[in-house]
């Protein structure tokens, strides 16, 4: 199927030029996959590689033009040196070779993603990175992207799609909506990091059972989404960082909903609605912080903010899209973006070889220091983390998120009338 030459929506727009001014930032977001085994032959691999857009019609489009005339045109044939890579890593170097690729600069004038083989860091096993500009790719598309290309299928089963709204309805959602909209944008963050960021990036990650995870949210009736939030809380209370030492102040953090499966979109695009939720770090209680956060979720979700924001999304103006996507991410808006991604439900194999891992690879907004990402497969929940790597003692990172996750899992049931779909997945 060949994809359309379109316009860029305004979130696609707003991504491109947020990475660009005031100051370059790294937008590219990325998928790590594991592997056990003997790693293909690079041609091969590239061959593979060339065949996605059959799968992934998006793959082939590539930003064109500028401002108000920008579009996504069709390019005409993937380059297979350009968009199949590998990196020899060092023994026990895999975590240097990620930071390394994605620190690489796309290739300019090609479609803005591209495709790692890392090989060499252990015996009998290898990986597949695949990363892309935040514009073409959010990280529920590159979910999509890998289940069909390693399961030769979408990560859902096919849906009824619902009627499209027109402009004019969208609008008056907006009108509804607004100045509720506008005052999730309060109270102003207080600057929960005395550390700004540089720009710069490593990447740490860890694995816990998912079954754990599920397990917390069932006995104390919230979500998964919940419970990463609370470790995540948890972690930044034992860190050395962190604001509540400071007094009793909330660790504003950005939280994006997937806004594919409302629209009943599985075309992989950049397709979000950002939250704002307080991690409450000077609260002592695990407990408590967990019911926090979940009543929070809750709110959050029936207030309207995702209906509003994609309503937004969709019917505004590019430049207002843009404003408000730079709003978002601002220093004084928010200290965090912390993002839970619903993995793969399905087996996923390249070439008969199982996948055996999946690590997410975030992005950190300009001026900010630290962002947490969770994504699931098979019986396993990978949290990762991207860090600045001028800020002291991110190693520690994931050993703090292992014993939160621990603490969580012990804590005792207490009866609550909160039933798990009031929050968000």
């Amino acid at each position: 199927m060949t994809p359309q030459a379109r316009p860029l929506t305004g979130l696609e727009a707003g991504f491109f030029a947020y990475g660009s001014r005031p100051t370059p930032v790294n937008l590219q977001i990325g998928g790590l996959t594991l592997f056990t085994g003997t790693p293909p032959p690079l041609d091969e691999g590239r061959r593979f590689v060339t065949s996605w857009t059959d799968a992934v019609p998006a793959l082939a489009l590539v930003p064109h033009g500028g401002g108000r005339r920008s579009r996504w045109v069709v390019h005409p044939a993937l380059d297979p040196d350009l968009h199949g890579r590998v990196w020899e890593a060092e023994p026990g170097g895999l975590r240097a070779a990620v930071d390394a690729v994605m620190a690489q600069e796309l290739p300019p004038g090609a479609p803005p993603w591209q495709c790692w083989l890392i090989q060499g860091y252990a015996e009998g096993e290898w990986a597949v990175l695949v990363k892309a500009h935040h514009a073409l790719l959010d990280g529920a598309s590159l979910i999509q992207v890998a289940c069909r290309v390693l399961g030769r299928a979408s990560a859902e089963e096919p849906r009824r799609r619902p009627r499209r709204r027109g402009r004019g309805t969208d609008l008056v959602r907006v009108a509804r909506g607004l100045l509720r909209y506008a005052l999730r944008f309060l109270p102003v963050a207080t600057g929960a990091f005395a550390f700004e960021g540089s720009g710069a990036r490593r990447f740490e990650w860890t694995a816990v059972p998912l079954a754990t995870l599920r397990g917390v949210a069932d006995r104390h009736g919230c979500t998964v989404n919940d419970v990463f939030l609370a470790a995540l809380t948890t972690v930044l209370r034992e860190w050395p960082h962190t604001p509540w030492r400071r007094g009793p102040r909330p660790v504003w953090t950005l939280v994006p909903a997937d806004l594919h499966e409302r629209d009943g979109d599985d075309e992989p695009s950049a397709k979000v609605v950002n939250l704002r939720v307080a991690l409450p770090c000077d609260e002592p209680d695990p407990r408590r912080r967990l019911r926090a956060l979940a009543r929070a979720t809750a709110i959050s979700k029936r207030s309207g903010h995702v209906a509003t924001g994609a309503a937004g999304s969709r019917a505004l103006p590019v430049w207002l899209v843009s404003a408000l996507l730079r709003l978002t991410f601002s220093r004084w808006h928010i200290d965090l973006l912390a993002s839970n991604v619903r993995g793969s439900r399905r087996a996923l194999a390249y070439e008969g070889t199982p996948m055996t891992g999946m690590v997410p690879l975030g992005f950190i907004p300009r001026g900010h220091p630290l962002g947490a990402f969770l994504v699931s497969y098979a019986d396993q929940t990978c949290v990762g983390f991207a860090v600045d790597p001028a800020l002291p003692g991110g190693d520690a990172l994931c050993r703090l998120w292992e014993q939160a996750v621990d603490e969580l899992d012990r804590l005792e049931v207490v009866e609550t009338s909160r039933e798990p779909e009031d929050a968000l997945d």
